[in-house]
């Protein structure tokens, strides 16, 4: 996870959305691997994939100032050097909360594959 801003920012990475618009995104992440407990993927009955994450209480801490520092702007979900997908800030994020991605169907399989791979084995849960 990593700040990013719709707007230029100096020596911040350019990176496409989905949508074909452009963001900037930070060269420093925020959280990485270590900083999630859990993820367990899910479907709802509209057939939309998502992750459930709960984040370690360091990882939870590091969210939070993410977000308040981010508030009203873009956080970015970066993976393997891509951006995944860019939600605004719309209130402090804490310990749990949902990666739901920007797809029609959510986040897309590879993705969740990808998010299961990173994280240590114990904190990937089957739903």
């Amino acid at each position: 996870m990593r700040s990013a801003s719709d707007e230029v920012v100096a020596g911040w990475q350019q990176m496409p959305t989905e949508d074909n618009q452009t963001i900037w995104v930070s060269p420093t992440a925020s959280l990485t691997a270590s900083d999630f407990e859990s993820m367990t993927p899910y479907v709802n009955p509209g057939d939309i994939w998502f992750m459930k994450i709960v984040l370690t209480d360091d990882g939870a801490k590091k969210m939070r100032a993410l977000s308040i520092a981010q508030m009203n702007k873009l956080i970015a979900l970066v993976l393997d050097g891509k951006l995944i997908w860019a939600p605004k800030v719309q209130g402090e994020i804490g310990k749990t909360g949902d990666f739901t991605g920007s797809g029609p169907h959510g986040l897309e399989m590879a993705v969740i594959r990808r998010l299961i791979a990173i994280v240590p084995p114990a904190a990937v849960r089957e739903k």
